[in-house]
């Protein structure tokens, strides 16, 4: 208590605030606002790119899932193609056949430009060229023989060469299902990063 002109006033408590004055408290408020807003800013932005980043992954992976199913697409092509040409002895299949070569080559291009940084994938991709190339080698040495006289040794090579078809098929559509499956968890851890990303986004911009 203070006396003064013989009565009692209560002394007021110290204000750190209130000793400041306007341009004191600006240069203590605006910057820290600044760091604040900064802060904030960049937390929108990391979300933002995070966002953006996982949504081009769940792209990358769904075209690597559609290129895959090119390859198998290609491949069953190739099969109908020579034995319809052995059933109907109609060229038309073989032009099939070749087209079919073709494409699934450009099919497996295209996977090796997707796949390169993944070890893995790249030893698949690189397994389904090894096969398809010994794929259309068999293809055309059935064809071979298919167009050779009717002999009992014909028959019999030709067999051979269809039962070895038959495995080299078995073991082509076993990679690219082992492929396709790998992707396809890929894809799914992938759009479940991109959900939460996207629900964090317009979070973030609120509380910005």
């Amino acid at each position: 208590e203070l006396k003064q002109n013989g009565s009692y006033q209560i002394a007021k408590p110290y204000s750190w605030s209130a000793s400041l004055g306007t341009k004191a408290k600006t240069r203590i408020y605006v910057p820290y606002a600044s760091c604040s807003l900064s802060a904030g800013a960049a937390e929108v932005y990391m979300a933002i790119e995070k966002y953006i980043e996982e949504s081009r992954w769940i792209r990358h992976s769904n075209e690597v899932i559609n290129t895959i199913q090119n390859v198998r697409s290609e491949l069953q092509t190739a099969v109908v193609g020579h034995l319809g040409y052995q059933i109907t002895k109609d060229s038309i299949y073989l032009a099939s056949n070749a087209a079919a070569e073709i494409g699934i080559y450009q099919s497996l291009d295209r996977l090796d430009s997707l796949v390169k940084g993944d070890t893995l994938q790249k030893q698949l991709s690189d397994s389904l060229r090894t096969l398809s190339r010994q794929q259309f080698n068999l293809i055309r040495e059935i064809i071979e023989y298919e167009q050779r006289p009717e002999t009992r040794e014909n028959a019999w090579f030709k067999t051979q060469l269809m039962q070895f078809e038959y495995e080299q098929v078995t073991r082509m559509h076993s990679i690219v299902e082992q492929f396709r499956n790998r992707e396809l968890l890929n894809l799914k851890v992938r759009s479940v990063k991109e959900q939460d990303f996207r629900y964090m986004t317009p979070l973030s911009l609120l509380l910005y």
